[in-house]
């Protein structure tokens, strides 16, 4: 009587056996065809073992989505382009899912060509498909191609489908800069800057506010608006920490003219050391 699988595979007992072949396939997501290749065994053979520990087998669509997404788990994403993800998704960019939900796709909006050729050079990791125009707004968009990788940064972004502000961001300079490119502006009556955040929780505005404050910058957010305002005495570190401007058709953002009673306390502080 020949041994059983789990002695001739050299397992010291069957529950062993029976708990690995579980991690296979369920933890590690190895389909029957590739643990077979592994143990050197056929794979009705792993079915069958499958069946009998009860492992429930994949339906043919999450099989054929699984195997789909190894084939695109060859992309991965850099220290650099995961800050400027960050800094893109707080603004102007969003994740679409793909038919089937298997992968996800980077798509982004601007006025402006030149932006969307730059968040390409931005993003190498990723192929994007050409730039079409919008006719009734004139406003130009791009999408990458579809990428299985990307749906984990979609659900670090999203909440049953509304978009959220990740607890663990982090206000990276390249963070900071592309928010401020996407949905940043000049109040120029009051010298603040503002940082429209439209479409997001009022706790994700307060996030953002706190991670603000930790870099050093004092906001204040007005009653029923969905917007984050930089004082007037904190713009100068705001614009210090992002940075010159890289992006020529955004150079108007960068046009801050210091109030004039700045200059003048400065002076006081001068007399005061004077004297």
């Amino acid at each position: 009587m020949p041994a059983p699988t789990w002695k001739r595979l050299g397992y010291v007992t069957e529950d062993v056996f029976s708990e690995e072949l579980r991690r296979l396939y369920e933890d590690e997501q190895l389909s029957h065809h590739m643990i077979a290749e592994r143990w050197g065994a056929h794979t009705e053979t792993v079915r069958l073992l499958c069946k009998r520990y009860k492992i429930r087998a994949r339906s043919r669509n999450d099989a054929l989505c699984l195997s789909w997404q190894r084939d695109k788990f060859d992309v991965e994403l850099s220290d650099r382009e995961k800050v400027v993800f960050d800094g893109l998704l707080l603004g102007d960019g969003h994740f679409e899912v793909s038919e089937g939900g298997c992968s996800v796709r980077y798509s982004h909006g601007s006025k402006y060509v030149e932006t969307l050729e730059m968040l390409q050079k931005e993003l190498p990791s990723l192929s994007f498909g050409p730039v079409w125009t919008q006719p009734s707004t004139g406003y130009f968009f791009v999408k990458s191609r579809a990428y299985a990788q990307l749906l984990e940064w979609r659900k670090r972004w999203y909440l049953n489908g509304k978009q959220r502000v990740p607890r663990d961001i982090k206000l990276h300079p390249l963070t900071l800069y592309w928010f401020f490119v996407g949905d940043g502006s000049i109040c120029r009556g009051r010298y603040d800057l503002k940082l429209s955040t439209d479409g997001f929780a009022d706790s994700c505005i307060s996030l953002l506010r706190e991670k603000l404050s930790e870099l050093g910058i004092h906001t204040r957010r007005p009653p029923s608006r969905p917007v984050i305002m930089v004082s007037a005495a904190s713009v100068p570190r705001f614009y210090k920490i992002i940075g010159p401007c890289r992006s020529p058709e955004y150079a108007y953002k960068w046009d801050y003219k210091k109030p004039r009673w700045t200059f003048i306390r400065k002076e006081l502080r001068g007399c005061a050391v004077r004297s």
